[in-house]
């Protein structure tokens, strides 16, 4: 049994540590935290765990180190546990930049350590049937995904960084497919230091397009992906209880191809309605699923190789969408 230590216990790191602690393969051992009340609550949930206040004072055996932490902490803190032979999981956004992404992964590779990222998402149950069920839209041309809700405001990351990730990861995962240009428009909506409303147009080499809007100021909370083919319509819909994951025979076909300058072009357009199928999606928790994926990447280069890889191409469109909104240039293109 692989012993764990989870930093920061605050919002996400709780569901973190419980599940560290509810599973058969980890020992949840550590949980540390700047904040007394945090380790105090934390004490009272675990008795038999031991509580620390700095992370310079990990025990030596301790196996995996969770730092659920400010974005602007991930490379340094898990640099520093990859020197200490530890491997690391790191919520998103994974680090800053690409560049850190990439000295992270390739030092854990060539020690022989996985550094893993918590894109909760794509271990999702209904993201999972997303990908299962993509052959029957045909030829996929178009992602739209909306993430809203109000709040939680992040005092060091705007909107972009804070919620973009899911979304980005969710289109990696399902399509493997590189980034190539993106678009963006970020406001102060309300006044306050961080980008609080986003919105971000994606090409990527595969031809495929995505329209992602995030934002930190909806009265309701909104979690669309709907994914547009040539022979079908696929919607994931995270805030149903049932039938979250839903394809639609629908579409549009075109008679005769004709230019958008033709005139006569909508009467070769014919739309199709036919049935709609909503499969059945288990309730596995994500998190339980992602650790059970991230104990078999501790073991297996194949396994560990292969979310490097969605990690690489989320980080790296995370970041081309955050360099588009710098009121210099309209968008940025990979080089």
């Amino acid at each position: 049994m692989l012993k764990v230590a989870v930093i920061g216990h605050g919002y996400w790191g709780k569901n973190i540590a419980r599940n560290f602690a509810q599973s058969e393969d980890f020992s949840l051992e550590v949980i540390c935290d700047v904040s007394e009340e945090a380790l105090k609550k934390a004490k009272l949930l675990y008795p038999g765990v031991r509580v620390i206040k700095d992370y310079r004072e990990m025990p030596d055996d301790i196996d995996i180190v969770a730092p659920i932490v400010k974005v602007d902490s991930h490379f340094e803190i898990a640099n520093y546990f990859l020197d200490k032979k530890k491997h690391v999981l790191l919520t998103k956004p994974f680090t800053k930049t690409y560049e850190q992404a990439q000295k992270l992964i390739k030092k854990a590779d060539k020690m022989g350590l996985t550094v893993f990222a918590d894109h909760t998402f794509i271990f999702n149950p209904a993201v999972r049937k997303l990908k299962e069920l993509l052959p029957r839209v045909g030829d996929p041309y178009l992602v739209m995904s909306s993430r809203l809700n109000l709040g939680l405001y992040q005092p060091d990351v705007n909107v972009i960084y804070d919620l973009m990730p899911h979304d980005m990861s969710i289109i990696h995962y399902i399509f493997d497919t590189t980034i190539v240009e993106a678009n963006s428009a970020a406001f102060h909506a309300s006044g306050f230091p961080q980008e609080d409303f986003a919105q971000t147009n994606m090409i990527f080499d595969n031809g495929l397009r995505a329209f992602v809007t995030v934002s930190w100021l909806s009265p309701y909370k909104i979690r669309d992906f709907i994914i547009i083919g040539d022979k079908g319509m696929l919607t994931y819909d995270d805030n149903q209880v049932g039938e979250k994951v839903k394809f639609y025979d629908k579409g549009v076909d075109a008679i005769k191809k004709a230019g958008a300058n033709d005139l006569a072009y909508t009467s070769r357009i014919s739309y199709r309605s036919g049935d709609l199928y909503a499969p059945a999606i288990t309730n596995t928790e994500a998190l339980s699923f992602e650790f059970s994926e991230f104990l078999k990447s501790i073991y297996d280069k194949k396994t560990r190789e292969y979310y490097n890889k969605i990690t690489l191409q989320t980080m790296k469109s995370l970041e081309m969408a955050v360099d588009a909104v710098d009121g210099k240039k309209e968008s940025k293109k990979a080089a």
